[in-house]
């Protein structure tokens, strides 16, 4: 068995690895006499999360219209529709951060009862849902607020969403610390087996996800105090590494 104290030996696969991975890593001058058959190969994986403060809104809003023919029930949709777009574009969300989700016309029916079950066309419905995204959260109350009061009673709130513009920062810390949290399984598990020479074989991003604090569907009150929290990215990493029991690194460190 190999002391407590002994610590895995990279060689310089590592760097290219890491440095692939944004992750910083020193290759020791001792691994150029390590052993060249083909070791062991140790896997594990490993999990690592950075959380940080949104910077945008995603809302989805819905016009839903009733009516007895088609062009009445898509005329008030249209009309609905058109005065939140301009109380948006007040708020400052832009064209490009407007994108059309769900556009739907169909017949609302009049059902009889049982045993004939016969139904009847009563009217028609218009549903037209669009995404809207905010990049100034000082306004996220506000916008909720015009969006519903320019559009009346049609519209609804279907869900909120907080995130991050641009997540490559959170997603890189991230990954560094799944990155480390594999590496020192491995290293443990190598040490535990009587090895402390490993060299990096293959490092493989296993899944990921972006955890985004959500507000409440519906239509929002008069005032809606919304709370933006934070956003956590997870990140899970495979790393694969060739390790060996070699002699004489046993007071090496990396």
């Amino acid at each position: 068995m190999i002391a407590s104290k002994n610590v895995l030996i990279r060689v310089g696969a590592t760097a290219a690895l890491a440095t692939a991975f944004g992750i910083a890593s020193t290759t020791s001058a001792a691994a150029a006499s390590g052993p060249s058959s083909d070791g062991t190969m140790v896997t594990a994986d490993g999990t690592g999360n950075a959380s940080g403060l949104p910077d945008e809104m995603t809302f989805t809003l819905c016009a839903d219209t009733h009516a007895s023919t088609v062009s009445v029930a898509l005329n008030a949709n249209n009309s609905a529709i058109s005065k939140v777009r301009t109380a948006m574009s007040k708020d400052g969300i832009a064209d490009a951060d407007v994108q059309t989700t769900t556009f739907s016309i169909g017949p609302d029916y009049n059902y009889g009862s049982p045993p004939t079950g016969q139904f009847s066309i009563a009217g028609y419905h218009v549903l037209h849902c669009m995404e809207f995204v905010l990049h100034d959260l000082s306004k996220d109350g506000k916008v909720l607020d015009d969006a519903v009061a320019s559009g009346g009673n049609v519209i609804q709130i279907s869900s909120v969403q907080f995130g991050l513009s641009d997540p490559a920062s959170l997603e890189q810390r991230a990954r560094d610390d799944a990155y480390n949290n594999a590496d020192a399984r491995v290293m443990q598990d190598a040490q535990n087996a009587g090895m402390n020479f490993c060299n990096p074989d293959e490092v493989t991003d296993v899944g990921g996800s972006i955890a985004a604090p959500l507000g409440s569907g519906g239509e929002p009150p008069q005032s809606v105090p919304v709370s933006a929290g934070q956003t956590t990215v997870e990140v899970t990493v495979r790393v694969a590494e060739r390790c060996f029991a070699s002699q004489g690194l046993g007071d090496a460190s990396h």
